[in-house]
């Protein structure tokens, strides 16, 4: 016999067009993200929720479980995100009340609750006190950075080489202030350092500086910020020992670190200083720690610098000191590179990654190395995107702390009813009634018993996924 139970799904009301990453994405709650950093990826969805896949053993995917994971797995707990940052072994995301979360590796007090020691870490989200009013995040090699409405910027974690920008070099569990910083207006962390763009056009930096990384034509850290001899300027980027930006006239400039020909100025000399990449006619830019990716006008994407896992894009292994062009990619909106692998999103919401993949890092459900792009695809096979919201969601449905068989469609079950990834239901009423931002249905099938579910999906579709169970009483 079946048994009735109330739904509610959250819809989340379209806003005004969004610019992202030089181009306006249409009408979206949330325009997508995508942050990939060293060996696992996070990308927010247009609906708010947050996914991860790659590599897992600090608990950096949020979902508790698994060494790593070669699809896309949902981040617990996580709704109505704005941004989100991926580090070496942790993770961050805004909500939009402005509060951060944090997860992963808790090593040098990178997840900024106030704790830090050798194997500490946290394998779902947590609050970091204290920060309000923050509108983006990065996340480095075991510190974190914040920028707040207000144009300043805030750091917690580790801090040997100044990284966190407060004029010490003492490691901080809560968030400090970045001295004499202010209007900034994006930022991006390397391992030990930060590069940051204010509204001005103008570029700062500090951290590390043992390649020129931070562009001031020296190799001294520096504890607080520098400005680097640029101005006019749309966007900044850094990963490993060296750093570009994009000007506001398509042209790019790069410093530091260049054995692999990643300054894309056509030698492998280091400098300390900004030069001009051989390119022109840019909107969009990534650095990864031995290479450098642009967006061109065109949609397309170019690479240049160290190849030896493909992460060129260009079908070979072969590294490059000039752009090439990476192999089937067209209508791309937004890019991103770290450690030995790329990212790319499409117009049509659909992921795409090269490079290496030895820890799951690209995707695709394999842990094969790819010198040209693949799709980044769900549990079924089906293409992931970050524009499409009725994916799955939750995990651990029978409650018992693991996601094992248990956690399946309808049809098993172990004491507790299971409602779980992939399970589709459908409404048995034509009708549903809309109140703000909560849609009711009035009636839902299942062969279960009483229990509240909460949904997340396509209305007009009339198709959902569930994301969540609640028992209910008798």
């Amino acid at each position: 016999m079946k048994n009735r139970s109330l739904a509610t799904l959250t819809v989340i009301l379209l806003l005004p067009l969004l610019l992202q990453s030089g181009f306006v994405w249409e009408a979206h709650a949330t325009p997508p993200k995508i942050s990939a950093r060293t060996y696992h990826t996070l990308a927010l969805k247009m609906d708010g929720t947050v996914w991860g896949w790659g590599y897992n053993a600090t608990g950096q995917l949020g979902n508790g479980v698994g060494e790593y994971s070669a699809i896309p797995v949902p981040i617990a707990e996580l709704e109505d995100m704005i941004a989100v940052a991926a580090g070496n072994t942790h993770s961050l995301a805004v909500k939009s009340d402005g509060t951060v979360w944090a997860w992963g590796s808790n090593v040098k007090g990178q997840l900024g609750n106030g704790e830090a020691g050798d194997g500490l870490q946290e394998s779902t989200p947590v609050e970091v006190p204290g920060l309000t009013d923050v509108v983006a995040v990065g996340a480095g090699y075991e510190f974190s950075v914040a920028l707040k409405g207000d144009g300043t910027v805030w750091s917690w974690g580790y801090n040997n080489y100044g990284q966190l920008g407060n004029g010490t070099t003492d490691d901080s569990t809560t968030p400090v202030q970045v001295l004499d910083l202010t209007q900034v207006r994006s930022l991006s962390l390397g391992g030990a350092h930060v590069v940051s763009l204010k509204t001005d056009g103008s570029v700062w930096a500090w951290g590390a500086n043992y390649r020129g990384q931070l562009g001031d034509g020296t190799l001294t850290d520096r504890y607080t910020p520098i400005q680097v001899d640029l101005d006019h300027m749309a966007a900044v980027t850094t990963d490993g020992p060296h750093s570009a930006s994009l000007g506001r006239d398509g042209s790019v400039f790069a410093w530091g670190y260049n054995y692999y020909g990643q300054l894309g100025d056509g030698t492998t000399d280091d400098n300390p200083s900004p030069v001009q990449a051989l390119i022109t006619d840019s909107t969009g830019i990534a650095s990864g720690k031995a290479h450098t990716l642009v967006l061109k006008n065109d949609s397309t994407v170019w690479a240049w610098g160290g190849n030896y896992r493909g992460q060129l894009g260009d079908g070979s292994t072969d590294s490059s000191t000039l752009p090439v062009r990476v192999k089937n990619l067209v209508n791309i909106k937004e890019i991103d590179a770290t450690n030995y692998f790329s990212v790319a999103v499409k117009s049509d919401g659909t992921v795409w990654t090269w490079g290496g993949n030895d820890l799951g890092m690209l995707g695709d459900g394999t842990t094969e190395d790819q010198s040209t792009p693949v799709q980044v695809t769900n549990w079924d096979g089906e293409p992931f995107s970050v524009l499409e919201n009725v994916d799955t969601v939750i995990i651990d449905t029978d409650r018992d702390g693991v996601i094992d068989q248990w956690d399946d469609c309808p049809g098993t079950t172990q004491g507790i009813p299971t409602f779980a990834n992939g399970c589709e239901y459908n409404t048995t009423e034509e009708s549903a009634t809309l109140d703000q931002n909560t849609l009711t249905i009035p009636e839902l099938e299942t062969e279960f018993g009483n229990f509240k579910v909460t949904m997340r999906g396509s209305w007009q579709n009339r198709r959902f996924r569930v994301i969540g169970t609640t028992p209910t009483d008798p």
